[in-house]
């Protein structure tokens, strides 16, 4: 099985959820992804099945000071902005999204960022003219459609939210195109963005190929560069920390610029720029 049929097997079974009477099953998917590629601090709320959780609400962010503190990987991963989960698999998505907000809204106040996620196809203009009609200054709305969710589970870190979830044979999954890590500690794949080329630089235990005429400003950001370089050409990243990283990629290079260096000196330092 390719990656194109594996999404187009995730979109199937999300549109089926519905017919199958699995609300809560898709809440609980829905929990799992927000933890992953929103914040690491939401929970599920409770409440009836199909009754849109508490208030409208099917997960919600708890409060915590960890993203003030050390780079943990949760911690990293927390939020403190007030953040709500919606989810349905209703076909009337519009009104569904409507009658939610307008709960949330009643029952808590006004949140800083909810987030719907609809197990329907939603053209993506229809999305936006939600998102600006129920948003505000004080309030953001992001809402997730099936072609959304299913491009998410795709990636290696969350396949197995579509197998517990969705009922996909571990063996379809581990028919997809294995990824070599053996040269990596596991536990780099785990690491956020924020952290990751610090992370980086011990598990790959980068050394320059000779000595190196600079100063350790220069010789410090030489190791980030490398080690941001090797994690974008080495690691299955999500989309989420391929834009961080390819961020910081960019930051790295622009200060070796300003200290009268480049990104092909570290390359070459490390030899790796054939």
């Amino acid at each position: 099985m390719d990656l194109i049929e594996f999404e187009s097997l995730i979109e199937f079974q999300l549109a089926n959820l519905s017919a199958r009477n699995q609300h809560h099953r898709f809440e609980q998917l829905c929990v799992e992804l927000a933890r992953r590629r929103i914040a690491a601090n939401i929970r599920l709320a409770t409440g009836p099945v199909g009754a849109g959780g508490d208030g409208g609400r099917d997960g919600e962010s708890f409060e915590t000071d960890l993203p003030y503190e050390a780079a943990t990987w949760f911690s990293v991963r927390a939020t403190a902005v007030t953040t709500i989960i919606a989810c349905s698999t209703r076909v009337d998505f519009a009104a569904k999204i409507r009658s939610d907000i307008r709960k949330i809204g009643s029952s808590t106040g006004v949140p800083s960022r909810i987030v719907f996620f609809s197990t329907q196809s939603i053209p993506f203009g229809i999305s936006t003219a939600l998102q600006h009609e129920l948003g505000s200054p004080d309030r953001t709305i992001a809402i997730w459609d099936r072609s959304a969710i299913s491009n998410a589970l795709v990636e290696p870190d969350l396949r197995w939210i579509a197998r517990e979830y969705l009922d996909i044979p571990a063996e379809l999954i581990d028919s997809l195109q294995p990824v070599d890590l053996d040269w990596l500690e596991d536990e780099v794949k785990l690491i956020p963005g924020q952290p990751v080329a610090e992370v980086l630089e011990i598990a790959l235990a980068l050394h320059p190929v000779g000595p190196q005429p600079h100063s350790a400003e220069v010789r410090t950001l030489h190791r980030k560069y490398v080690a941001l370089h090797l994690a974008l050409d080495g690691l299955p990243l999500s989309n989420q920390h391929a834009y961080e990283l390819s961020r910081q990629h960019d930051e790295v290079a622009g200060q070796l610029r300003a200290l009268n260096t480049s990104s092909a000196e570290a390359l070459d330092a490390y030899g790796l720029l054939n």
